[in-house]
């Protein structure tokens, strides 16, 4: 999806691109190998553990697949140029985590039902690709939405109408024909005559097999409170997404990339930022090492990344994504896209902390 609920006034490549440096700040990254901004990335590197460079999983797995790529690559230049025009955009003012309150279909109640919204919505965050001249509208206070926000409507349409949506009981029960309904398209919630441009949200049973594992997962473990995940969290982002990966399957963004496992963990790191940002990093959302989430690897930034010449793609690579082919969950050129993606917005990251740091900036600047 495209956060523009945080970053309201920014251009789309802004507003993607500052949602991978949440929680960022002026200090000194963690221990890693130094990657000089002019010179080529060293061809055979010696990649440390998680645990002994201080890192994420994510982190590491993305630099890993960084310097095995041979598809996709992150030109210096272009992150010295991104650095600097998304520096420019931050100087404006224009990210507050306060902007998260302002989008209507976004709850405001600051309590556990919120933590339960959103952990509902982040399950259900995937595959909003429609086909060309398609689409999947869900109408909702007089409103149509699209996209990520049809989710948001048809969860927030559903509690309006009197369903459970917040129960770990209900999800761990709701059977397809519930779910259908509750993401029913059109107007008239789908029995209005066939309209040949408008179809089904994707995956219903996906999304029904999702929503009965969040269920049963908080029921059998936490006693249906998301609020006792967090406390086993203890207030840390990694620890959290590690718990959500573990204990949740349709969060396990876990692949096979040149001998070994690479850990993605897209959805559940969103998790966490949502957490962050719809509670402004207080109470439910506090998190202590925010600052080592990534960007969320998914398949809208990238395009953004090409855009601002933070990715480089080889020929072949060009000509399979101009022919529109789908690529395979975990196929090689998968991994390398969203690794790589990972990797050099957190180049990015480095440098606005080197320019930050050049002009001064001291904290959280």
């Amino acid at each position: 999806r495209s956060p523009s609920h945080l970053f309201p006034s920014l251009p789309i490549p802004c507003v993607c691109l500052l949602t991978g440096l949440y929680g960022w700040r002026v200090s000194t990254p963690p221990s890693f190998p130094t990657i000089s901004m002019s010179s080529p990335l060293p061809s055979s590197p010696t990649t440390p553990s998680p645990s002994s460079a201080g890192l994420s999983r994510v982190l590491e797995s993305a630099y890993f697949i960084s310097q095995r790529s041979t598809r996709v690559s992150i030109p210096p230049a272009g992150v010295s140029s991104a650095a600097t025009k998304l520096l420019r955009e931050h100087k404006k003012g224009s990210f507050s985590l306060k902007t998260w309150s302002l989008n209507p279909l976004n709850p405001t109640h600051r309590d556990e039902d919120m933590v339960m919204w959103i952990f509902l919505i982040d399950t259900l965050n995937f595959s909003f690709w429609l086909p060309k001249g398609k689409k999947a509208p869900v109408y909702y206070d007089g409103k149509e939405y699209n996209g990520y926000w049809s989710l948001c409507a048809a969860v927030n349409r559903a509690i309006s109408e009197g369903v459970q949506m917040t129960s770990p009981a209900f999800l761990a029960g709701v059977t397809l024909e519930e779910v259908q309904h509750i993401f029913r398209v059109g107007e008239t919630g789908g029995s209005s005559d066939p309209v040949s441009d408008i179809m089904e949200v994707p995956m219903l049973k996906e999304r029904v097999n999702v929503m009965n594992e969040l269920g049963k997962v908080l029921l059998d473990f936490y006693e249906g409170s998301p609020v006792k995940m967090l406390k086993e969290a203890n207030q840390s982002a990694l620890s959290l997404v590690e718990i959500v990966m573990a204990k949740f399957s349709s969060y396990r963004d876990v692949h096979q990339y040149a001998g070994r496992e690479v850990y993605i963990a897209k959805r559940a790191q969103i998790l966490v930022a949502d957490l962050w940002a719809a509670f402004e990093g207080k109470s439910y959302g506090t998190f202590h090492d925010i600052d080592q989430v990534t960007m969320f690897a998914d398949y809208r930034v990238p395009q953004t990344l090409l855009f601002l010449g933070l990715l480089e793609y080889d020929d072949e690579t060009i000509s399979v994504l101009q022919s529109q082919q789908l690529l395979e969950s975990g196929s090689e050129l998968e991994v390398e896209i969203r690794g790589c993606s990972i990797w050099a917005v957190e180049l990015l990251k480095r440098e606005m902390v080197r320019l930050l740091k050049a002009e001064g900036a001291t904290g959280s600047d």
